[in-house]
């Protein structure tokens, strides 16, 4: 497994191999606290992707801008985890007594090659 940054910039690359036009998207910056790391624009899938470590926290406010994302537009923004192979999640709304609560849920494994086609078919 590499560091989050590491790994962040190897899938990159790669979608950027195969044409894609890859946007990053830093808080403060012109946008948002929140948002997903990066917006990926290629004809097979366009979207948005929050890059994280096999065990590192997606935050509750990044957990809520994805499901918010994927409300409008089924499909367009998960969050992805490095690992043996990449572990593509969505965001689900629970309710509990408390309140309100978002749960990542697993879409599918992935290798980097294989990533833009499994994305193509999430919507």
């Amino acid at each position: 497994m590499l560091r989050e940054n590491a790994f962040t910039r190897r899938v990159c690359g790669y979608l950027k191999a195969q044409g894609a036009l890859v946007y990053p998207l830093v808080a403060g910056y012109m946008c948002p606290r929140g948002w997903p790391d990066r917006l990926i624009w290629h004809e097979k899938w366009r979207g948005f992707l929050e890059f994280k470590g096999k065990a590192t926290k997606t935050e509750p406010l990044q957990l809520r801008r994805i499901y918010e994302l994927n409300l409008v537009r089924r499909g367009s923004a998960y969050v992805l985890r490095d690992g043996p192979d990449l572990e593509l999640y969505t965001v689900e709304r629970q309710g509990s007594s408390d309140g309100v609560e978002y749960d990542e849920v697993l879409v599918a494994r992935a290798t980097v090659p294989t990533l833009l086609e499994i994305l193509s078919k999430t919507v």
